[in-house]
């Protein structure tokens, strides 16, 4: 009789064991609940949120060309390179026009020492409220061509766009500019690039709010 006694003593050890193990585990699982449920984000008050974002609101093309025929000379090769370039086009449009209100724009020659070489920036609206941005180039990874991002930010949101406009084989200025009333300013981008016996310059302007 002493094995069975013994058998069933083990039995109750285990099942009692078995017991615990359940309510311990059980608890662990309560706690885990509860500390991912306190781990949820805060959720921002949309009245003090910015929902920001960035749209192009138009583009204008300029161009600067050779004069002359067959192989050019050095000064005539710094002359295409440095010169303002002009509107690469007969009628003036709206856009244009507000480039000259603006400053961007004298005649029919876009103002290049109005760009700068500067990746950041700030805009500041009427009210007071400061984006902080900046304009650079990346690659997504080791193989990929080269891309161009325009990122605004604050301590609340932020926003970016990816120009690709053939913009990986331009060259890259930016000017802060007030081209609509009212909001925050507007970024201009200057995208210069070689075609066909000159240099192609390109004016975008892109909105932030």
């Amino acid at each position: 009789m002493e094995y069975p006694i013994k058998l069933m003593t083990a039995m109750i050890k285990a099942y009692y064991l078995a017991s615990a193990l359940i309510i311990l585990f059980s608890g662990c699982s309560q706690k885990k609940g509860e500390k991912k449920e306190l781990s949820k984000p805060i959720v921002l008050n949309e009245k003090t949120t910015y929902k920001l974002s960035i749209t192009k609101l138009d583009s204008l093309i300029f161009r600067c060309s050779v004069h002359a025929p067959g192989p050019i000379s050095n000064k005539e090769a710094y002359r295409v390179e440095h010169a303002n370039p002009i509107l690469n086009s007969i009628d003036e449009t709206q856009f244009g026009l507000r480039l000259k209100q603006i400053g961007l724009v004298n005649n029919y020659e876009l103002l290049l020492s109005k760009f700068k070489d500067s990746e950041e920036f700030i805009l500041k609206n009427e009210s007071g409220n400061i984006l902080n941005g900046k304009a650079y180039y990346f690659r997504p990874s080791s193989l990929s061509n080269r891309h161009f991002r325009l990122l605004v930010n604050n301590n609340a949101d932020s926003a970016y766009l990816d120009i690709d406009e053939g913009i990986s084989l331009a060259r890259i200025k930016m000017a802060v500019v007030n081209f609509t009333p009212g909001g925050y300013p507007e970024v201009a981008i200057l995208k210069k690039y070689y075609i066909m016996n000159g240099y192609n310059y390109d004016v975008l302007i892109y909105e932030v709010k």
